[in-house]
């Protein structure tokens, strides 16, 4: 799933959307809607995957038993890295590239209300402690699960419309819902989800993103809701479509045989921390001197390949695995 995010970050600079100081020489209408239809699942599924695994520690492992014991494992997993990261990398690097005030750093990265890719940190982080303290009513009631999913998309809209997104709260609430999906699938079993097959889902994703993508030319508040209720459908389709095919992967690949995606993985939290920035390096190089799809692809190599000489190099010192999340 990093690298889907890695690959997300990497054409999306030829998408047209403001996320890069410049702009591109042309935007590639294909890559603006393959980015826009990887950002309908691949958080998302990521998500779905965190709440799978969080049930399968709590319920079915014994861990996550204590409330505290939790918050601090999350701390050190989630937040000490988010601070480290963003105070030797990512506000530094920024700063090269945009013209950011004080007021623009204490708000984007001290009250992290929009900082960079580290957004998603905090967003689990909320997660876990909300879907943590409701964890027990979840499990034993399907309704009570519903009831929370909906609420936490409906907070979510309403409060990231109305507040500051302070430690991306809202978005939290936002993502509540496919964290508790992840959480019923492995209480439940993936076999109902499996009977239409990674094909049907496939397709109903990508249906459905045309018709939601359609939609959003249209004015008027019906069109606006039915919008908004059917992207979120998009995204429930798009991460159980996800899941599902990394679970029928699971059956054709040694996971822990393969060398390449065992070292893959020892390095995926490092590569999803610092990807961001090395991508801007690469697009401020080549973006004008390369076909826009070679850049893209320059792209993925440059963040991979970065990350893992920087994460070598951090790696050999262990207060800095320590800051970077590893576990002891």
């Amino acid at each position: 799933m990093m690298f889907l995010v890695v690959f997300y970050h990497s054409i999306l600079f030829y998408s047209g959307i403001d996320w890069f100081v410049g702009k591109p020489l042309y935007v590639v209408d294909s890559l603006k809607w393959l980015s826009g239809w990887l950002n309908k699942f691949h958080i998302y599924a990521f998500t779905l995957v965190s709440g799978y695994l969080y049930f399968y520690l709590r319920y079915e492992s014994g861990k996550y038993q204590q409330l505290k014991g939790f918050l601090i494992n999350k701390v050190k997993r989630l937040i000490v890295p988010y601070v480290f990261v963003c105070i030797c990398w990512v506000i530094p690097v920024s700063c090269c590239f945009f013209n950011y005030t004080a007021g623009d750093i204490f708000n984007k990265y001290v009250l992290a209300i929009a900082p960079s890719q580290l957004w998603f940190l905090w967003m689990l982080f909320d997660v876990f402690v909300i879907v943590y303290c409701l964890s027990d009513v979840i499990y034993k009631s399907n309704v009570v699960s519903i009831i929370v999913a909906l609420a936490g998309i409906c907070i979510g809209a309403v409060g990231g419309k109305l507040f500051p997104n302070v430690f991306c709260i809202w978005i939290g609430f936002s993502y509540i819902a496919y964290f508790i999906l992840g959480c019923k699938i492995r209480q439940y079993g993936s076999d109902r989800l499996n009977r239409f097959g990674v094909t049907t889902w496939f397709v109903a994703h990508a249906g459905l993103y045309i018709v939601v993508t359609h939609m959003k030319s249209f004015n008027g508040l019906l069109f606006k809701i039915s919008s908004f209720g059917l992207t979120v459908i998009l995204q429930v389709i798009g991460a159980v479509m996800a899941f599902l095919v990394l679970q029928k992967l699971a059956g054709y690949i040694d996971w822990k045989q393969n060398k390449l995606i065992k070292g893959f993985s020892q390095i995926s939290m490092p590569v999803f921390l610092l990807h961001q920035q090395l991508i801007y390096f690469s697009i401020s190089i080549f973006n004008g001197h390369v076909n826009p799809y070679v850049n893209a692809i320059i792209n993925v190599g440059f963040a991979i390949v970065g990350s893992a000489i920087i994460t070598k190099l951090l790696y050999k010192f262990r207060v800095l695995r320590l800051l970077m999340g590893e576990k002891q």
